[in-house]
């Protein structure tokens, strides 16, 4: 399973999918013992159905059902997509890098919301030993402007103001030679300096 960059949690979208691939999985195996039961069943007693009527039934409120958890697993997924300011905190601190970068290009995840892979100059390392190449390619969580967030999600970069010359700050975590803004703690910088402008948000 995928994550986020929020201490490796999984993201909402992947929460959601993989709570309804465990819910149908269960569903299906407990509709296969139902029919496996009724074939049986009539064997036993040739013209005989009300088993089978049953399994039919039971079918069509697991399908019911599994409406019902695609609710509940979008509920979990937002509350999930939620940090306390302790947590943001927490989050800065323990990022390996604090960097100041200038977008080169960007690459658009297959669907909003997701995974922008920003290719970015290194300029400035507040934090954390310099990259090994001057050019990096940063893992940014983005959106399009004016989609519908749940809570937490709205420090989701807009994919229309990730433009190339723009410069960035941004607590960094570096896994195994990826590079992966921390708990979405980015933020764009107009006036880069040798300070960081950018000291987090929560």
């Amino acid at each position: 399973m995928g994550t986020d960059g929020r201490f490796g949690e999984p993201t909402p979208e992947l929460v959601v999918r993989a709570c309804v691939t465990d819910f149908e999985r269960e569903q299906a195996r407990l509709v296969e013992r139902l029919r496996a039961e009724s074939r049986a069943f009539r064997e036993l007693a040739p013209g005989v159905l009300p088993l089978a009527a049953m399994v039919e039934v039971v079918a069509r409120m697991m399908r019911v059902a599994l409406s019902l958890v695609v609710v509940a697993c979008i509920a979990i997924s937002e509350a999930s997509a939620m940090m306390s300011p302790e947590e943001y905190r927490a989050a800065r601190d323990a990022a390996s890098h604090w960097l100041q970068l200038r977008i080169d290009a960007v690459k658009a995840p297959r669907k909003l919301p997701g995974v922008c892979i920003v290719r970015g100059e290194v300029m400035r390392v507040f934090r954390g030993p310099p990259p090994a190449a001057k050019t990096i390619d940063l893992e940014v969580e983005c959106k399009s402007r004016g989609q519908r967030s749940p809570p937490g999600d709205e420090f989701k970069v807009d994919i229309e103001d990730l433009l190339t010359g723009r410069y960035v700050e941004a607590f960094v975590d570096a896994r195994e030679g990826r590079y992966v803004v921390a708990a979405r703690q980015i933020e764009f910088v107009a006036n880069p300096g040798a300070t960081p402008a950018f000291t987090g948000k929560e």
